[in-house]
C-alpha cells in the first residue's frame, strides 16, 4: 500500500518500522543488563529492517538519499517506548 518511489512512501515505511520496533523491543526493567538488552534489541531490529527496506526501495527503482539521514540506527529516540 506504499509507493516506495516517493519520499513520502519511504518516510511512511520508516515510521511503520520504528513503531514495530517499539512494540517488539520494549524495556523489561531498569537494571543495566535489561537496558543493555533493550538497546541491543532496538539496534539489531532496526539494522535488519533497514537492510530489508533498502532492498524493497531498490526494487522500486529509487534512491534513498532523501531520507538516508533519518534512517541512521543511532537516530532511534532514546528513552521512548
Amino acid at each position: 500500500d506504499l509507493d516506495l518511489t516517493t519520499e513520502s512512501g519511504q518516510s511512511s515505511l520508516n515510521k511503520r518500522v520504528r513503531a514495530a520496533v517499539k512494540r517488539v523491543c520494549s524495556p523489561t526493567g531498569k537494571s543495566s543488563s535489561e537496558l543493555h538488552a533493550w538497546n541491543r534489541c532496538k539496534r539489531e531490529s532496526l539494522a535488519g529492517a533497514y537492510a530489508q527496506m533498502e532492498v524493497a526501495i531498490a526494487r522500486a527503482g529509487v534512491s534513498r538519499t532523501g531520507i538516508a539521514a533519518n534512517m541512521a540506527i543511532g537516530a532511534y529516540p532514546t528513552g521512548k517506548r
